[in-house]
Formats: C-alpha cells, structure tokens, sequence
C-alpha cells in the first residue's frame, strides 16, 4: 500500500516553478537579443532610416532615445532572469510566498505573460497554497 503524504503539494506550485522557468528564459533571451541590437545599432538605423541622412538632429535624438531604451531593457532582463531561476529553486517559507506572489503580479503587466499569470494567480491566492508555505 503506497502511503501518500498528509498535505499534498498543490499543483500552482508546480506550475508557478514552470512560470519562473519560462520568464527567466524569456527575460535571458530578450537581453542577449537587445545586448546584440546595442551592439549593431547604427546598421539597423541605416536600414530602417535608409533615406535620412544621419546628420540630422532627429536622426540623433531618435537613436539616442533608442539605446537608452534598449540599454534598461537588457539590464532588466540580465536581473529579472537569474531573480527568476532563484525562485524556481527557492524554499518554501512564508516570504518566499510573498516573493512569489510579487513576481506574478509583474507578469500581469505583461500582455505576453498575462493569459498565464492571471490564472496561476487565482489559483495562488487560494488557502491551500498558502498554507503549504
């Protein structure tokens, strides 16, 4: 007879490690893409901007705004995704939880994560879940 344990884990918690597994992949990728992007920026310009001469102020200003936008962006994925992968192997303690509670509601803000984040979320703030934690 296989003895099965008093509480059981519940199946957000699985789902929520998967979740963290798939927004540090996604924060990783978007930052090696964007660290490639900072580094070939004045070829996409000249292919995007082929007809503006690059003397141009707004020429300038577009592409300054531009790598400064692609420089917080890789920055914000180059933390995001290790902070992810740590919540995927974190303990179970109540901080933890709060951690974790955090971490989907900045994947709400997402319109990419939000049809996974709000239902994963639901099912987290439901008692069974906090009271393995």
């Amino acid at each position: 007879m296989v003895m099965l344990p008093e509480n059981p884990q519940p199946k957000a918690i699985l789902w929520n490690r998967v979740f963290c597994w798939g927004m540090a992949i996604t924060n990783i990728a978007l930052a090696i893409l964007l660290i490639w992007t900072i580094q070939n920026i004045d070829w996409l310009f000249s292919m995007l901007l082929s007809g503006v001469p690059s003397d141009f102020p707004e020429y300038k200003m577009a592409r300054d705004a531009l790598m400064k936008t692609l420089v917080m962006a890789s920055i914000s994925g180059a933390i995001f995704g290790p902070l992810n992968i740590w919540l995927a192997h974190s303990r179970q303690t109540n901080t933890m939880y709060y951690i974790h509670l955090c971490n989907l509601l900045v994947g709400l803000t997402t319109c990419v994560c939000l049809p996974i984040a709000l239902p994963l979320l639901i099912s987290w703030i439901k008692p069974e879940v906090k009271n393995h934690f």
